[in-house]
């Protein structure tokens, strides 16, 4: 009777031990494939945001952004970093490293996560940015 009850046992752990692999490596298939990486303008983040479009059609992406700085700012220890946008709905950047090579005028390509966006009262910022390439004007 004893020996029965050690066979059912080891034989429910290897089965939860087999529909959790399962589980983990379907989870972690069906993570990635949703990820995108997409390129947008300040313009088209900003625009999307204003119309309530930004999280169903950014949401689920990395960006890279490439626009031109209006503004660079500091709150805290981040570099907030304004873009110009044609519309007055603005797009921004948080970026915790310093930007020091970041000046109003120069074009810059960030990185950011869709996911991680703020809607602010009228504007767009995008939160943990990295700053992948600076020029100057």
């Amino acid at each position: 009777m004893n020996g029965a009850r050690v066979v059912f046992a080891t034989s429910l752990l290897a089965f939860v031990a087999l529909i959790a692999g399962v589980a983990y490596f379907v989870g972690d298939t069906t993570a990635l494939g949703s990820t995108a990486i997409r390129q947008a303008s300040p313009d088209q983040l900003a625009n999307a945001m204003r119309n309530d479009q930004f999280y169903s059609d950014y949401r689920k992406s990395s960006l890279v952004v490439r626009g031109v700085v209006a503004s660079v700012g500091k709150t805290g220890p981040h570099t907030i970093i304004n873009f110009k946008t044609a519309s007055r709905f603005g797009a921004s950047c948080s970026a915790s490293a310093p930007a020091a090579t970041v000046r109003r005028g120069s074009t810059i390509t960030v990185l950011a996560e869709g996911e991680e966006a703020e809607r602010l009262t009228s504007a767009v910022r995008l939160i943990h940015c990295v700053i992948v390439s600076s020029h100057a004007p």
